[in-house]
Formats: structure tokens, C-alpha cells, sequence
């Protein structure tokens, strides 16, 4: 079996690391440009995609409808990140998205 894909598209750098550390078994990947965004998105699939609510050059909202228009009705489970202040509370949501 494979290891899950997570699509991390935001910036916090600490929410990163935490994730890599709590979610050894994922390849997580991580960008911060909405082109960047949708190229991978279109070319990978993923088992979850994390958004951050607000970047320089979308929203976490439009990154979720776009990768959803591509999809045929299987879009990957997604969450938008307001402002995470507690990482073991996002952690186990991932890990609850991943398994359901």
C-alpha cells in the first residue's frame, strides 16, 4: 500500500513541520502559489488536500472548487485552515479524513 499524499498549500512553516513529524507515514507536499497549486492537483492525486483560507494569490475556497470542477464527483477530502492554533487538533482530523 501505498503512503497517503497530502497537498499542504499555505505558509506556515511550524504547521509544516509539525505535520511531517506527527504524519511520518504521508508524503506531504507544500507550495504557496495558486499555479503552482493547480498543476499539482491536476497531475497527482492526493488523499488530502490543506489549504490555507487566505493566500497572496487565491483562497483556500477556490483552490477547493477548482479541485473539485476536476474530479468528475471524487474530489479528495479537503480542509481550509483559518488560523490553526492547536496542530494536534488539525492532526487528528487529517488522520480522521485519511481513514474514513
Amino acid at each position: 500500500m501505498s503512503s497517503p499524499r497530502i497537498l499542504y498549500v499555505g505558509h506556515d512553516l511550524a504547521l509544516l513541520k509539525h505535520l511531517q513529524a506527527e504524519l511520518r507515514d504521508c508524503r506531504i507536499v507544500r507550495t504557496t502559489s495558486a499555479s503552482l497549486a493547480h498543476t499539482l492537483i491536476e497531475s497527482i492525486n492526493y488523499s488530502l488536500l490543506l489549504f490555507d483560507e487566505e493566500l497572496p494569490d487565491t483562497t483556500g475556497s477556490e483552490l477547493a472548487k477548482f479541485a473539485c470542477s476536476l474530479a468528475d464527483g471524487q474530489c479528495a477530502p479537503f480542509i481550509i485552515i483559518k488560523q490553526p492554533s492547536d496542530f494536534e487538533l488539525l492532526v487528528r482530523a487529517i488522520w480522521h479524513s485519511l481513514a474514513g
